[in-house]
Protein backbone atom coordinates (compact mmCIF):
# COMPACT_ATOMS: atom_id res chain seq x y z
CA UNK A 1 0.00 0.00 0.00
CA UNK A 2 0.89 3.32 -0.68
CA UNK A 3 -0.30 6.98 -0.45
CA UNK A 4 -3.25 5.54 1.41
CA UNK A 5 -4.29 3.34 -1.66
CA UNK A 6 -3.81 -0.46 -1.93
CA UNK A 7 -4.20 -2.50 -5.28
CA UNK A 8 -6.92 -4.53 -4.37
CA UNK A 9 -7.29 -7.07 -7.70
CA UNK A 10 -5.41 -7.13 -11.29
CA UNK A 11 -7.00 -8.28 -14.22
CA UNK A 12 -4.48 -9.19 -17.08
CA UNK A 13 -5.57 -9.37 -20.46
CA UNK A 14 -2.57 -11.37 -22.94
CA UNK A 15 -2.24 -10.04 -25.91
CA UNK A 16 -0.57 -13.17 -27.67
CA UNK A 17 -0.82 -12.13 -31.90
CA UNK A 18 1.00 -8.91 -31.04
CA UNK A 19 3.50 -8.26 -34.43
CA UNK A 20 4.80 -4.93 -31.85
CA UNK A 21 6.16 -4.68 -28.26
CA UNK A 22 2.66 -4.99 -26.30
CA UNK A 23 2.13 -7.98 -24.44
CA UNK A 24 -0.85 -7.45 -22.41
CA UNK A 25 -3.72 -4.85 -21.73
CA UNK A 26 -4.21 -4.77 -17.91
CA UNK A 27 -7.49 -3.87 -15.28
CA UNK A 28 -6.52 -2.09 -11.60
CA UNK A 29 -8.40 -1.94 -8.66
CA UNK A 30 -7.52 0.37 -6.14
CA UNK A 31 -9.15 0.33 -2.35
CA UNK A 32 -12.03 -1.87 -4.33
CA UNK A 33 -13.16 1.53 -5.26
CA UNK A 34 -11.87 2.81 -8.34
CA UNK A 35 -11.16 0.44 -11.26
CA UNK A 36 -8.25 1.66 -13.72
CA UNK A 37 -8.85 -0.27 -17.24
CA UNK A 38 -6.69 -0.32 -20.36
CA UNK A 39 -3.19 -0.20 -19.13
CA UNK A 40 -0.88 -1.77 -21.36
CA UNK A 41 2.22 -3.47 -20.41
CA UNK A 42 4.92 -3.55 -23.36
CA UNK A 43 8.15 -4.85 -23.62
CA UNK A 44 10.86 -2.61 -23.58
CA UNK A 45 14.45 -2.76 -24.29
CA UNK A 46 15.36 -4.15 -21.28
CA UNK A 47 12.44 -4.87 -19.44
CA UNK A 48 8.45 -4.68 -19.19
CA UNK A 49 6.81 -1.34 -18.77
CA UNK A 50 3.86 0.17 -18.08
CA UNK A 51 1.82 2.59 -20.13
CA UNK A 52 -1.31 4.58 -19.10
CA UNK A 53 -4.58 4.78 -21.62
CA UNK A 54 -4.15 8.06 -24.07
CA UNK A 55 -6.93 9.43 -26.18
CA UNK A 56 -6.73 11.76 -29.61
CA UNK A 57 -6.78 15.60 -28.46
CA UNK A 58 -7.94 16.71 -31.28
CA UNK A 59 -5.45 16.63 -34.36
CA UNK A 60 -3.98 13.82 -35.87
CA UNK A 61 -0.81 13.63 -33.99
CA UNK A 62 -2.10 15.21 -30.73
CA UNK A 63 -2.60 13.07 -27.51
CA UNK A 64 -3.32 13.12 -23.83
CA UNK A 65 -3.42 10.75 -21.43
CA UNK A 66 -7.12 9.58 -19.70
CA UNK A 67 -5.34 9.29 -16.20
CA UNK A 68 -1.95 8.18 -14.63
CA UNK A 69 -0.43 8.36 -11.01
CA UNK A 70 0.66 12.07 -10.37
CA UNK A 71 3.05 10.96 -7.48
CA UNK A 72 6.34 8.91 -8.13
CA UNK A 73 5.86 6.78 -5.38
CA UNK A 74 2.24 5.49 -6.69
CA UNK A 75 3.65 4.81 -10.03
CA UNK A 76 5.92 2.42 -8.82
CA UNK A 77 3.62 0.78 -6.99
CA UNK A 78 0.85 0.10 -9.24
CA UNK A 79 3.52 -0.32 -12.38
CA UNK A 80 5.80 -2.72 -9.80
CA UNK A 81 2.55 -4.74 -9.32
CA UNK A 82 0.77 -4.96 -12.68
CA UNK A 83 4.24 -6.41 -13.64
CA UNK A 84 4.80 -8.92 -10.73
CA UNK A 85 0.78 -10.04 -11.82
CA UNK A 86 1.94 -10.28 -15.87
CA UNK A 87 4.95 -12.12 -15.12
CA UNK A 88 3.26 -14.71 -12.62
CA UNK A 89 1.07 -15.16 -15.16
CA UNK A 90 3.29 -15.68 -17.92
CA UNK A 91 5.00 -18.34 -15.24
CA UNK A 92 1.86 -19.79 -14.70
CA UNK A 93 0.87 -20.49 -18.45
CA UNK A 94 4.83 -22.01 -19.54
CA UNK A 95 4.07 -24.94 -17.30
Amino acid sequence: MVENMEVTSISIYPVNNSTGKLRAIARVCLNDCLQLTSVRVYQGQKDLFVAYPIEHAGTENEFRQIFYPVRRTLREYLEYEIVKKYKEMIKDYSK
